[in-house]
């Protein structure tokens, strides 16, 4: 560093002192990440919610019943089943008459609140 000035250091030095203080504030405050090992997944012609345990899932998921790949994941916001607007272009394509949820919102229309899992593969 012989050609380093004095404020250039101390710059070097600020910024890792900074850069340390960030990472220790980080590593111990607030709460850990909660690993989600489910998936939730409607069936947009029916409004049946499934649950999927896998470790992989295949969007659209393959209604068992049915055999139609009719499953899309869903979310619980303020009590309802909501689609994520990332999948609702995806579904008017392939849909041509959609009863189970509102487009615009993505809300959900179940007729049952009951969840079903879905088997393993």
């Amino acid at each position: 560093m012989s050609g380093a000035k004095p404020w250039q250091i101390a710059a070097i030095v600020l910024g890792l002192l900074g850069g340390a203080a960030l990472i220790t504030l980080n590593a111990l405050s607030g709460e850990k990440p909660v690993l989600v090992n489910e998936l939730f997944l409607v069936d947009v012609e029916t409004g049946q919610v499934f649950r999927s345990a896998e470790d992989t899932t295949l969007i659209p998921a393959t209604n068992p019943a049915t055999g139609k790949s009719t499953l899309y994941p869903v979310a619980k916001v303020e009590g309802s089943w909501v689609i994520s607007s990332r999948y609702i272009e995806d579904i008017r394509r392939g849909q041509k008459d959609i009863k189970t949820f509102d487009p615009s919102t993505g809300k959900v229309t179940t007729p049952s609140p009951e969840v079903t899992d879905l088997p393993s593969r």
